[in-house]
């Protein structure tokens, strides 16, 4: 549990300037609620028209106790930490439309440099590149590096065209707990209505992937759907950089479809934001429904798609993952 009166997520988010003595964007304390401090609306024409600079951001930040998977940290507080680093930026044009990011390397705990660095701009869109590093100082490596097209959304003919799935009510359904999982899955507040993840053994090899696959009392689900109502835990008002968080919380559909855990590792993630940070400050700490599924498990690695509703059915994301996996 958290020690300080700081939201653990706001602590992981909370990037620092390199080195202050360059020209990069200076730190701003970020809102109690994890916005970055830049107030401008979408519309001002400071943000139609970006002055173009070629400098580079530079931020420190550090893993986070609270959010450790079995092997460094969740990867979606790194998405967040990764997105952060833009949201901060003061030359930042809009809200994030579209973001991609590859894993290139395991993520150790500690400390994490990220660089950011505007590719384009123009009048509606802007394309960012994101690194992460880490390493001895002077001899970092990339272990995430990304692409972010943040835009400006105008008024416009809009329609819905998928429907958010029917579920029942996040209060009548039993917050999923495992004191066995790693410390991240206990850090949110996560609801099932159908599909969760129910490990029935482990394997490291073919021959003991045949041992705990007889083992399993029941055969292989027919199907890796989950349906869940998901948020933080402690609450949180919604930003984009824990919407990016909450996008990554669907557990690989491979132990969904087949109840055994074997090594496995997203290679990448993208998400596509629908919503306004306007969205999302109205929805604030309230639920949110995510359904994941997934299409084709395929020598070492198969690609996993989900969709994040709020409560009152707008689509909020979309998100898709490539994912390793050894047997």
């Amino acid at each position: 549990m958290p020690t300080t009166s700081r939201h653990p997520f706001d602590e992981a988010i909370d990037l620092r300037p390199a080195d202050p003595q360059r020209n990069d964007p200076q730190h701003v304390e970020p809102k109690p609620n994890g916005q970055p401090p830049n107030d401008r609306k979408p519309s001002d024409p400071q943000h139609v028209e970006p002055k173009p600079d070629e400098g580079e951001g530079r931020w420190l930040a550090r893993s986070h106790p609270y959010y450790r998977n079995m092997v460094g940290p969740y990867g979606g507080v790194t998405a967040g930490q990764m997105l952060q680093a833009v949201m901060l930026d003061p030359r930042r044009l809009g809200d994030p439309l579209s973001f991609t990011l590859h894993y290139t390397a395991p993520i150790a705990d500690g400390p994490i440099l990220v660089h950011t660095k505007v590719r384009r701009s123009n009048r509606s869109t802007q394309h960012w590149s994101i690194d992460m590093l880490q390493g001895e100082p002077g001899a970092e490596q990339t272990v995430m590096t990304g692409m972010l097209i943040t835009a400006v959304r105008r008024q416009t003919w809009g329609h819905q065209e998928r429907s958010m799935p029917g579920c029942p009510a996040p209060e009548t359904l039993e917050r999923f707990r495992r004191e066995e999982a790693p410390v991240w899955v206990n850090s949110f507040d996560l609801r099932y209505a159908r599909g969760p993840m129910r490990m029935r053994g482990r394997a490291s090899d073919a021959e003991s992937l045949a041992s705990a696959l007889a083992r399993v009392d029941s055969p292989a689900a027919q199907h890796s759907e989950s349906l869940l109502w998901m948020r933080d835990e402690p609450l949180r008002g919604l930003d984009f950089p824990g919407l990016a968080s909450l996008c990554d919380i669907f557990f690989p559909r491979l132990f969904v479809r087949r109840p055994v855990w074997v090594p496995v590792g997203t290679i990448s993630m993208s998400i596509h934001f629908q919503a306004s940070q306007q969205e999302l400050d109205a929805i604030g700490s309230d639920y949110l429904l995510g359904e994941a599924g997934a299409n084709r498990f395929h020598r070492g690695f198969f690609d996993q798609h989900a969709f994040v509703w709020s409560r009152k059915g707008d689509l909020l994301a979309s998100t898709q993952q490539m994912v390793y996996y050894k047997l």
